[in-house]
Order: structure tokens, then sequence, then C-alpha cells
């Protein structure tokens, strides 16, 4: 494994790191919840593997918004059991293997939530646009990406499974964030174990608990790849409710204002 783990370090493009994750070694790991046991086994060349991150490299690059990654629990797709490249099904615009029937409208949903946060500013935040016209556009100048790689037929209704794929693919998580070295990560119920599996900041009863960045603040500045990057600690997008637009682009307001970005 320590050489897998070279290679996976040595990746300077998501292309070359999702070639090396999607042969990993299959693993099992037992979880113990609720009095009951049970095993999980994460087997990418057997189930299928979705390759996400950003969705539009020039679009990503065109400096002109900051840069957005979108950390999701999973990411899905209507096809099951094979490799899926998320990245090109949403540069297309296209709702056709996106999930949309079994991801409610979570992926326009993101598109609402960047145009808000992308155009949204110290004296002013952007209004809530009810239709949809203009949201495959946002997409790409995105990122997103799911903490559990597998395309399955698995749903994550267990709090500790997407505990257990954070912890087993931690090393390749970071270096995905690295990799695409975002501006804002918005932790879309995620925070919680991308801090304390991903990046090993405890919890509050752990040896290193770091308080500035574990406690409920909505918004902390995180190191990542040597630059302090924006986490907000926010909801899933499964629906595009009013509501939760506006939390998001008010809690960015906030952060923009107090100086933190």
């Amino acid at each position: 494994m320590m050489e897998y783990y070279r290679k996976i370090e040595s990746c300077a493009t998501l292309d070359e790191l999702f070639s090396a994750w999607k042969i990993k070694n299959s693993c099992q790991h037992r979880i113990v919840s609720r009095g009951q046991t049970k095993f999980l086994r994460i087997d990418y060349e057997k189930n299928g593997f979705i390759s996400d991150g950003i969705v539009n490299e020039s679009g990503w690059n065109n400096g002109q918004a900051p840069k957005i990654l979108f950390v999701m629990k999973s990411l899905s797709s209507d096809i099951k059991s094979v490799d899926v490249d998320i990245r090109s099904e949403m540069r297309k615009g296209t709702k056709s293997r996106l999930g949309i029937t079994s991801n409610g409208f979570s992926y326009l949903t993101i598109g609402k939530w960047a145009k808000g946060l992308s155009l949204t500013d110290k004296e002013r935040i952007e209004p809530y646009y009810h239709k949809f016209c203009d949201v495959y556009a946002w997409w790409k100048s995105i990122a997103v990406m799911g903490l559990k790689k597998e395309n399955d037929d698995e749903t994550i209704s267990d709090p500790d499974i997407i505990d257990i794929y954070a912890e087993s693919d931690s090393v390749e998580i970071k270096k995905e964030i690295e990799i695409i070295n975002p501006d804002i990560i918005v932790c879309c119920s995620t925070y919680r174990t991308l801090m304390t599996y991903v990046f090993g900041y405890e919890p509050e009863d752990g040896p290193i608990y770091n308080s500035d960045i574990m406690k409920n603040n909505w918004c902390n500045m995180v190191p990542v790849n040597g630059k302090d990057s924006l986490f907000i600690d926010y909801v899933e997008p499964c629906w595009p409710y009013l509501v939760a637009y506006y939390g998001l682009v008010n809690i960015y307001q906030q952060a923009l204002i107090s100086n933190l970005i």
C-alpha cells in the first residue's frame, strides 16, 4: 500500500488521481450501530467509481468569481455499477444521468447556490431566482465532490457509513481537495466528517480538539494546501427552498463583512 499512497501523493491532476483511486484494493469494514454489527465492503472495481471535481476548467480558472467546491455525502447517477464521470454530464448541461429522480433537486439547487455566492458581496445579496433556466451555466464554474465514490444502489441512511468512506479514503479525498484548490468549500452535511476524518481535527473530547475549527460557527477558515479556504457548514441541497438559499448567502456575506475571506 505504501507504493499506492506514493502514487496518490504524486498525482497532479484529477484524472491522474481517479485513475489510481478507482483500482484501489477493496476493503471490508466492521460497523456496530444501534447494537447491531454489519459489514461494509468498499469495492470500486465491482461497483463502479464516480469521478467528480471541477466541472469546467476554463470556467473555473477565469478569475471572475470565487472558486466554489460543494462537498456532499455522495453524488448519484441513474446508471449504477459502472464508472461514471459526473463532470462530463454536467458540462453537457443535462439531467439525463445525474440522478435527478433519486437525488431530488440537488444538482439544480447547487447551480442556484453557486450563482448566489458568486454575485453576493458586502453590500448586496443576490436575490433568489425561482426559475432554473440559467442553472446549467453556473454548473460550469463550480466543483462538486462526493465523499462516497462508490456507484452502487446503497443509500447513506446510517450516519456512520459516510464516516467509514471518509476515513477509508481520507488520503485520496484530501488530495482531491488540494488539486481542486477552492476558495470556498460548502460542506453539505459533511463538515464534521471532513474535519474529523480527513483533516484530523477531532471532536471536542479528542486530544487535538481545535476550538476555532470544530465549534459550530457556520463558517471557518481552514488551512488547505498552504492557504486558508472558507469552509461553510451547511445543509444538503435536496430541495430548492428559498430559506436555504438565503441562509447560505447570508452566512457568506457575514464572512465577507468580517473579512474572513
